[in-house]
């Protein structure tokens, strides 16, 4: 993979000064606690690896903090050439079931130096971490390092740091939708209805799902809806249908199904265990469900 230094465009790499304007995504950034000029020495608790990429280039990682004050610190990714022509990999950060694929690296040295190197001198870089919930660098995550050429990647943990308080949190806004949302959902109060939710990506587009097994006269009614949403989204509206018209098991025709506008439904999650679902019929009766999730996607963290 001799082409990896394009994997490190998507880099932003700047003046380690840069730290202090990462904006308030960024809560790995402490303002003011390091020098200009990144520290090269690991201290305190660490985690190195030595790689080798596809040149035979050999590269020391070590992913370390230095401390800020008494309850924050700032995590560090430190590089030093053993031998060869070493060059920088891909790097991708892990935590709490989420995974940020090529995170920012803020570097003290010359951008073009570091990106597409040889690495000649000790450097070390800041990461910028895209999460949601904001990635917190005070509380335990894992860097995957892979060298360029390789096709494996190598783990790099640290714990929390002592007293750190590691409750992830989506704040005021709520969680973003994503695959982590997907589950059962319902009331106590109103056991025997429910609703399943799911997030995907088909041809390209990211699709909100939803299935309401509810009541209406007497009888059984299943409402259905699908609509897009970006990446980043609080909140998504979709249009339902209910269903029927089609007989069971090999009767089955699909031509026969019959789907009746129903109306809408508004979905929002304000964390990972609650539901918030707003919902219009066609003649105007509206109302809303609050609901807790009863199962989620097995192997996906939320969050």
């Amino acid at each position: 993979m001799r082409g990896a230094p394009r994997l490190a465009l998507v880099w932003l790499l700047a003046a380690a000064g840069a730290q202090a304007d990462a904006g308030p995504a960024a809560k790995e950034f402490s303002p003011d606690c390091l020098p200009a000029a990144l520290p090269v020495q690991p201290t305190g608790a660490t985690a190195s690896r030595e790689v080798v990429d596809a040149d035979g280039g050999r590269l020391r990682v070590t992913l370390w903090r230095v401390p800020c004050t008494t309850d924050d610190a700032q995590a560090i990714l430190t590089f030093v050439p053993v031998s060869g022509r070493p060059r920088v990999g891909a790097v991708r950060v892990a935590q709490a079931g989420r995974i940020a694929n090529f995170p920012d690296l803020i570097s003290s040295v010359q951008p073009l130096t570091f990106l597409f190197g040889p690495l000649d001198t000790p450097t070390s870089a800041l990461l910028s971490v895209t999460l949601d919930p904001p990635f917190d660098d005070d509380c335990a995550f894992e860097v995957q390092y892979l060298p360029p050429g390789a096709s494996a990647a190598f783990p790099l943990a640290l714990g929390a740091e002592p007293g750190a308080a590691c409750v992830l949190s989506f704040g005021a806004a709520g969680a973003a939708l994503s695959q982590r949302l997907a589950g059962t959902w319902f009331d106590p109060a109103r056991a025997g209805e429910g609703v399943a939710t799911d997030f995907f990506v088909a041809e390209g587009q990211r699709i909100a799902f939803l299935s309401w097994y509810t009541y209406e006269g007497g009888q059984q009614r299943y409402l259905v809806g699908n609509a897009p949403y970006a990446q980043g989204d609080r909140s998504v509206r979709l249009g339902l249908v209910e269903t029927g018209g089609a007989q069971f098991g090999a009767a089955f025709r699909p031509e026969a199904v019959t789907r009746r506008a129903w109306g809408e439904a508004t979905l929002s999650f304000p964390d990972c265990g609650r539901l918030l679902l707003s919902w219009r019929r066609a003649d105007g009766l509206a109302g809303e469900l609050r609901l807790v999730r009863l199962g989620g996607a097995d192997g996906v963290a939320c969050p």
